[in-house]
């Protein structure tokens, strides 16, 4: 979804995957990077002040919420579409 365009959401990102001690390795694309870390920084997977899972691979909305806004916009378009569709038939 293109969610590390913006600067500032991608610095976001890199801090708080730092709380777990990852570094970043490489930034594929606008909506995926990869993330390295030495095997001693797993104590900090207990230490963290964090509910977040250190080894998410999903940053922002979760795929359950992604859907839902699908469906909520395909929801409030199909009317619209069977409107056009009964005009042009």
């Amino acid at each position: 979804m293109g969610k590390f365009r913006k600067r500032e959401e991608f610095e976001n990102l890199l801090a708080e995957e730092a709380e777990f001690g990852w570094v970043l390795l490489e930034k594929l694309d606008n909506s995926r990077v990869r993330f390295k870390r030495h095997i001693k920084e797993r104590s900090r997977d207990r230490m963290a002040q964090s509910e977040r899972d250190p080894y998410r691979s999903i940053y922002g909305w979760g795929q359950g919420r992604q859907a839902l806004q699908i469906f909520a916009i395909l929801t409030a378009t199909l009317p619209i579409i069977g409107f056009v569709f009964m005009i042009v038939r």
